[in-house]
């Protein structure tokens, strides 16, 4: 077990960034955190307001309030847009944040 365990740890061992791709690999991480917060914000913003409040802005002319209410009377498809958008920035953050942080702790435990 331990002999496979080694195996499994070397194999990927051999994959090395170079520091540009490592900063452009931190860089990208740090954008999909943003867009992944981005899209969570969206879906609880506009789970969370309360639709009288909504009405009330709208009926004193608010412009931004009727673009949240034309979202609110659509939030199936605003949800389903929303997780899609987390599900995918999730995905790409995977992607790419593992051979950024594999490459970052094995030049760590090298030194």
């Amino acid at each position: 077990m331990v002999a496979n365990l080694m195996v499994f740890l070397t194999v990927d061992a051999s994959i090395s960034l170079s520091e540009g791709e490592v900063l452009l690999g931190l860089l990208s991480v740090l954008l999909l955190i943003a867009i992944n917060a981005f899209f969570v914000t969206a879906e609880f913003s506009m789970v969370a307001v309360r639709r009288s409040r909504i009405s009330q802005l709208v009926d004193a002319g608010d412009v931004q309030a009727k673009t949240v209410q034309a979202l609110q009377q659509s939030i199936d498809r605003l949800l389903s847009t929303t997780q899609l958008g987390i599900t995918l920035s999730s995905l790409a953050l995977g992607w790419i944040g593992e051979t950024t942080m594999a490459t970052l702790v094995a030049a760590g435990i090298a030194k």
